[in-house]
């Protein structure tokens, strides 16, 4: 019989710390990653570009005129911060770092690491069909206050960001919200299942 303690839950490893910080990384890049909106072109200009993820949170609207062929004289920057969004955009980032840390610390503690039960590879293939789901559906259109499109993108995942080593770790941590919510989904019906059998 094992005496030595078991270690505190606050007490991480080294390892999970590494795809913590990493999938952390990745989630701050995806904040401040330009996407670029329809501009309008005639006489002047208007550029538009957004900040956020997984919902833009600050628009930029760049005004001016032409004094060339393909020279810009830029005239205004003008920066709509939505809060709410930027708030949403937070929590969604806190929960997908919570559930990297908890999926990682959990098979690092886990004692049989590469055995798979049947839950396990349920939630698994689970995962990797929600994932590609995001990834296939990807043509979400957002809406500012003067009905102009934004930018298309997938609220999580696109085919672009998996395709993209430095998205990465976001598609990671999606990936472990994802099976964190299983787990705990599944964890829930099996408590019920024991509180009503007879």
């Amino acid at each position: 019989m094992d005496s030595t303690p078991k270690r505190p839950w606050y007490r991480l490893h080294w390892v999970t710390w590494i795809v913590v910080v990493v999938v952390a990384g990745g989630l701050v890049n995806s904040e401040f990653e330009k996407h670029f909106g329809i501009g309008t072109y005639s006489a002047g200009y208007t550029d538009l570009t957004y900040f956020g993820w997984p919902r833009a949170h600050l628009e930029l609207v760049e005004s001016g005129s032409f004094v060339g062929p393909g020279t810009k004289l830029p005239s205004s920057f003008k920066y709509h911060w939505r809060w709410p969004v930027l708030g949403m955009n937070v929590l969604v980032c806190i929960v997908i770092v919570g559930s990297t840390m908890w999926v990682a610390e959990s098979w690092i503690r886990s004692s049989n690491r590469l055995q798979f039960k049947l839950q396990a590879l349920l939630l698994f293939t689970s995962v990797v069909g929600v994932v590609l789901w995001l990834s296939v559906n990807s043509d979400w259109l957002f809406w500012s206050e003067d009905e102009v499109i934004l930018w298309a993108h997938s609220p999580l995942v696109s085919w672009g960001d998996v395709q993209r080593p430095l998205r990465w770790p976001v598609v990671l941590g999606v990936a472990c919200t994802i099976y964190s919510l299983g787990w705990l989904a599944l964890a829930l019906l099996r408590r019920a299942y024991r509180l009503v059998r007879p």
